[in-house]
């Protein structure tokens, strides 16, 4: 019986384990890291399930994409955005993640699109005497 290396075992719970017989995503809660959980939940989750997510969140917050590749592009970002939000809410906190309207963009993209505005008015706010 040969023993298997750290790397083989980490492609084991990545690719593996997922696809083993009877593999559910409560078995990736078992996981100690959240990116691991998130890798696992991409594995073991069927794309459709990620498809019709991705149609439903699309319905519900009226988003449209003028391409194909932006099309593929925001689809990405949605299936990683809800691959972590699932994977955090395996993670028994005391509160629990969803999707909203920002699903298909990512943290710099929301960033630059929500707090430039609110630094904005934060400047103007402040006047010519900062700190006054």
């Amino acid at each position: 019986m040969r023993l298997i290396n750290s790397s083989e075992l980490l492609v084991f719970l990545l690719i593996g384990l997922p696809l083993a017989r009877g593999f559910t995503i409560e078995n990736c809660r078992s996981l100690f890291s959240q990116s691991l959980k998130v890798t696992c939940i991409r594995n073991t989750l069927p794309p459709s399930f990620f498809a019709e997510a991705f149609l439903k969140f699309q319905q519900k917050y009226s988003k449209y994409y003028s391409t194909i590749e932006e099309y593929d592009l925001r689809q990405a970002i949605f299936i990683d955005n809800y691959s972590k939000i699932l994977a955090g809410n395996l993670s028994g906190s005391s509160f629990r993640q969803g999707l909203n309207r920002f699903s298909d963009m990512t943290e710099e993209e929301f960033s630059r699109s929500r707090l430039s505005n609110f630094r904005e008015e934060a400047d103007a706010a402040q006047g010519p005497f900062p700190g006054w």
